[in-house]
């Protein structure tokens, strides 16, 4: 069931790649819109000032009783296209916009399915991985450590000889948090500082059974 679940979840999450050309091509987009805003800005700028040159001309003939037949033509011409210009800057001021609101979106579902491919790495692919490392390590205490332990403990009877027990059972902790010292909070690092011992240096040797005083 965890293995069909994790193929529908990674299936379903887009690679950084598809991430990435998302945004590109957002990026182009915006691009573009943001230069034909700025032609059409340029372009109604002109306009105006062809409109106000127009008027200009015209009151000054006027002024002397010069005004030509064709200058109203050239007035309404020149208001015709300033009009047209504005429509089409109006429009391509909210085509940016949305172009713009698209580039944010590529740029928050990248961040998005970077979150989500991180998660689902960590849960379907390394969190099972430790869920089976406890699994053995609790049937390999269970089964194994705790019982040769205690065989030790009662092959040996009492007395200072059997300290190592007590150092076996305090070395397995060390050496489960010397094994997790990335996770391990730095208030408690001075537990894992144990060098290179292993675990089963702290177990004397089979011989020292011979060569022990006994009671």
């Amino acid at each position: 069931m965890l293995g069909v679940m994790k193929e529908k979840l990674m299936s379903a999450l887009a690679s950084p790649a598809d991430d990435e050309a998302k945004i590109k091509g957002a990026e182009l987009h915006r691009g573009r819109t943001k230069a034909r805003l700025e032609t059409l800005q340029g372009e109604l700028d002109a306009a105006r000032q062809i409109l106000a040159e127009l008027a200009a001309q015209e009151a000054e003939r006027i002024v002397e009783g010069e005004t030509p037949p064709t200058s109203g033509k050239e007035m309404q011409k020149a208001q015709d296209r300033m009009r047209q210009l504005e429509g089409a800057l109006a429009v391509a001021q909210q085509k940016d916009v949305d172009a713009q609101s698209a580039l944010e979106r590529a740029r928050l579902m990248a961040e998005i399915g970077e979150e989500e491919r991180a998660l689902g790495f960590l849960k379907y692919t390394i969190g099972p991985k430790v869920d089976r490392f406890f699994v053995e390590l609790e049937r390999l205490v269970d089964l194994e450590l705790s019982p040769a332990l205690n065989a030790a403990r009662a092959a040996g009877g009492q007395g200072v000889h059997q300290s190592f027990l007590t150092d076996l059972t305090l070395g397995f902790e060390m050496h489960l948090l010397k094994a997790a010292k990335t996770l391990i909070p730095r208030g408690r690092a001075h537990i894992v500082m144990m060098g290179e011992r292993k675990y089963s240096d702290l177990i004397p040797d089979p011989t020292s059974a011979r060569t022990r005083k006994r009671g």
